[in-house]
């Protein structure tokens, strides 16, 4: 047992591949045959059986997800660009349109590991695109909100939160998988 602790756990020498080439040029400190440390690349073919999609395909739904998370950007800073005619329209000071973004990251975080939780458990396109789906339709929603109801538009804002959390977390994990 105490042998065990001295031994190596691999040795480089164990594949022939990895034994260095007679007259090849080495780095200090490496070991083995150059064109062994350079990763194999599968082909095409091997891709295709791997994620089951086309190349064309994975890089459209690599663009398609790249345009929603320009679009989640955009919505979550249009607030800060308009924010002096949400005052105005909506009759309220600093501190209370300060709550508009305070609100809407504020779900977002809390949200954003129950999403990752439910990612790792359950259909990622489904909760995605609900997420989208549901994004949407409060954004949408919070145009029609009347300048009497504050309120109104820091609940759309958290539920935006919500929407995006959904997105942001998931999204990322489905291009890993392409």
């Amino acid at each position: 047992m105490a042998g065990s602790d001295t031994a190596p756990f691999l040795s480089q020498a164990d594949d022939p591949d990895d034994r260095p080439v007679p007259g090849t040029p080495r780095l200090p400190g490496s070991t083995g045959n150059p064109k062994s440390e350079e990763p194999e690349v599968p082909d095409q073919e091997g891709l295709q059986r791997i994620t089951g999609l086309s190349p064309g395909r994975s890089a459209l739904i690599v663009a398609v997800l790249c345009y929603i998370n320009l679009l989640n950007y955009m919505d979550r800073f249009t607030v800060a660009g308009v924010l002096p005619d949400i005052e105005q329209f909506f009759n309220i000071g600093d501190s209370s349109s300060g709550l508009i973004q305070t609100v809407f990251i504020s779900s977002y975080m809390v949200l954003a590991p129950v999403f990752g939780y439910l990612g790792d458990r359950y259909n990622r396109k489904y909760l995605m695109c609900g997420g989208i789906a549901f994004w949407s339709l409060v954004t949408l929603g919070s145009s029609f909100i009347p300048g009497e109801h504050f309120w109104l538009l820091l609940l759309t804002r958290g539920l935006v939160g919500v929407g995006e959390a959904s997105y942001s977390t998931i999204a990322p994990t489905l291009i890993a998988d392409l």
